[in-house]
């Protein structure tokens, strides 16, 4: 072997020895696969109402700075399911008012916001008083007025004002009692008498059609409703009728009911 054959062999043997040591060849040193470094749930310390949902988020963030959306790989808590459950989606289903803490956990990572559910405070309570006649009376039968009262529950009032001739007389503002149904166009009015000396409020209602109305709606009166008050249907009594113009009461009979319905506004405590 001549000298520059042997040269060459050595060159070579030192480049093999050599190589894994380089930075080439797949022989680099050992790859830094990023770490979750925390988790962060969104809405923060948002509030919903009972009947609904709220969708929580939970976004990772790594060692590298990186994110990723972790929401269905997490652990889902609800700290209260009292007060809201929530599924492996990060979906919490509000149970009752109260307040609890959603928390989504990864491993030993843990991100956490607070959930509020709010109580429906009811605000105004509309009822619908209707009469269906029965007898000898056909139900088409024209009917020319009614005189019915009404008691309201505690704490429901009506929005009322002196009376410009009898000041101790409350009439109703305009638009509280409404003639509705076939009684539209009716002449309506009513006194209201709040509650005093341990009696309850009450609402007297007086429609006179001259032309007359059949039986079925015939108005209804919007009530207000104080903050923490939560009146039920049943809390309303049965309206009285007093007087049925047109109906002769020795064969006929109207049978009155009042429907209530309520419009409600969530309230956070």
């Amino acid at each position: 072997m001549t000298k520059k054959s042997l040269l060459n062999l050595l060159l070579l043997i030192g480049a093999l020895i050599t190589l894994p040591y380089c930075g080439g060849g797949g022989g680099g040193g050992p790859v830094n696969t990023p770490t979750l470094a925390s988790i962060a749930v969104t809405p923060a310390n948002p509030s919903t109402v009972m009947g609904t949902t709220k969708n929580f988020t939970a976004m990772g963030t790594y060692s590298d700075n990186s994110t990723k959306d972790l929401t269905t790989a997490v652990t889902w808590v609800s700290s209260a399911t009292g007060v809201a459950t929530i599924s492996n989606a990060g979906v919490a289903t509000p149970v009752t008012a109260g307040t609890t803490t959603i928390t989504a956990t990864q491993g030993s990572i843990s991100g956490m916001t607070t959930l509020t559910v709010a109580q429906l405070q009811p605000t105004t309570a509309v009822v619908t008083l209707s009469t269906a006649v029965t007898g000898a009376i056909p139900p088409t039968t024209t009917i020319n007025g009614y005189d019915v009262t009404i008691t309201l529950p505690a704490g429901v009032t009506v929005k009322a004002s002196p009376d410009s001739v009898n000041p101790a007389i409350l009439v109703t503002d305009p638009n509280v009692v409404t003639a509705v149904g076939s009684a539209s166009g009716s002449t309506i009015d009513a006194v209201y008498t709040a509650a005093a000396g341990g009696l309850p409020a009450t609402v007297k209602v007086h429609v006179i059609s001259a032309s007359g109305f059949s039986a079925g709606d015939f108005c209804t009166i919007t009530c207000d409703i104080a903050t923490g008050s939560n009146p039920l249907a049943s809390d309303f009594a049965q309206p009285t009728l007093e007087d049925a113009t047109g109906l002769d009461a020795s064969v006929s009979t109207v049978n009155l009911t009042g429907v209530l319905s309520l419009t409600e506004t969530a309230v956070i405590h």
